[in-house]
């Protein structure tokens, strides 16, 4: 039996070896080695959409949010453009689901004394969630590394914030600038696993 396992084990190793998965067919966790190089890399940002229902004042922060953050960084270099034809990037954004409860729900811990600790802090709670999708613009200049793919890198994002005293007018801001850093992170960030 242990024979066995040995010949599939060192097949399956053989396996990958000689038949690699092409990087351009594999889920791109980040987008920060095709777009490090470039001098500058041209975002249109499309109007976010909102499939939860949940309130008008998120797309507008959201986008807002989005063209702060993508215009401060500083490690990958975004021009924003008012036209998606001169675009290398679009970002699309659509909001799944808007929460806000008075008391935050009990986290998963890893312990009695954090989930006792946990049931015993009464903090207000707001959590968003939305579906990034980032494709390639029109002017397909800087892509000549990740083939014929359009869309490059689509996820769901999800940002909670918690808050002593935190009224559900107030969470909306915070939350929204929480989502965009979440997204900014995970798609944009040099520390990301790739």
């Amino acid at each position: 039996m242990k024979k066995k396992f040995a010949v599939l084990l060192s097949m399956t190793m053989a396996m990958q070896v000689i038949f690699p998965q092409i990087g351009e067919s594999r889920q791109r966790e980040n987008l920060y080695s095709v777009l490090q190089d470039q001098s500058e890399v041209k975002t249109y940002i499309r109007d976010v959409r909102d499939s939860s229902g949940s309130s008008e004042e998120f797309v507008t922060l959201i986008k807002k949010d989005l063209e702060s953050d993508l215009e401060a960084r500083k490690s990958i270099h975004f021009v924003i453009v008012n036209d998606e034809k001169d675009a290398d990037i679009i970002i699309s954004c659509d909001i799944a689901e808007r929460m806000w409860i008075e008391v935050d729900p009990i986290d998963m811990v890893h312990s009695a004394a954090a989930g006792v600790y946990d049931a015993m802090i009464k903090e207000n709670y707001s959590r968003l969630e939305a579906v990034f999708v980032v494709e390639r613009g029109p002017r397909k200049v800087i892509f000549k590394r990740i083939g014929g793919k359009r869309i490059m890198w689509d996820q769901s994002v999800q940002a909670t914030v918690t808050k002593k005293i935190m009224p559900e007018k107030e969470s909306i801001p915070l939350v929204s600038e929480r989502l965009v850093e979440v997204f900014m992170r995970k798609c944009f960030s040099k520390k990301a696993k790739i």
